[in-house]
C-alpha cells in the first residue's frame, strides 16, 4: 500500500479577504482531526482561543 495525497484548499471563513492556500496533504483515513502547521496557519490568520485567551501556537489543531 502506498501513500495517498490530496490537494486541498484552506481558507479562513472569518476573513474571506485573505487568499485561500492550496496545499498537498497526506490523506489519513483514520484521522479525526486536522493539524495545520504554523507556516500555513499564520498567513491565513487562524486563531485558537482557550478559556477566553487567544493562544499563539506553532501548529493549529489537536
Amino acid at each position: 500500500m502506498g501513500h495517498i495525497f490530496a490537494e486541498i484548499k484552506l481558507s479562513n471563513p472569518r476573513n474571506q479577504i485573505l487568499q485561500p492556500v492550496i496545499v498537498r496533504a497526506l490523506a489519513d483515513t483514520g484521522a479525526l482531526m486536522l493539524c495545520i502547521p504554523g507556516h500555513i496557519a499564520i498567513p491565513l490568520e487562524l486563531e485558537i482561543w482557550s478559556q477566553g485567551v487567544k493562544l499563539l501556537l506553532q501548529m493549529v489543531g489537536q
